[in-house]
């Protein structure tokens, strides 16, 4: 991970981006939503998960190779656009 620009961009979206690259193993995954709740359970922080699992997706689509967190992306991002869409 690049940590350089950590803090630029939208409360969450560092969160997001942490938990995002943590999503092929569960129990990190579960951590760090756990310990960064305060950024990821606001509309910001699950707008940001959306648009990291939305990158990973994309590129995915475009190079064909799968990453231990592509599948665990599109099943995240299916149930965040189901809660954004609640609120």
């Amino acid at each position: 991970m690049d940590w350089e620009d950590w803090g630029a961009a939208p409360r969450g979206y560092d969160a997001a981006t942490l938990w995002g690259f943590s999503l092929g193993v569960p129990a990190v995954a579960d951590r760090i939503r756990s310990e960064f709740e305060q950024d990821l359970e606001t509309r910001a922080g699950r707008i940001s998960r959306l648009l990291f699992c939305a990158n990973v997706l994309r590129a995915y689509a475009r190079s064909g190779k799968s990453m231990p967190f592509t599948e665990p992306a599109r099943r995240a991002a299916e149930g965040l656009i189901e809660v954004l869409g609640e609120g």
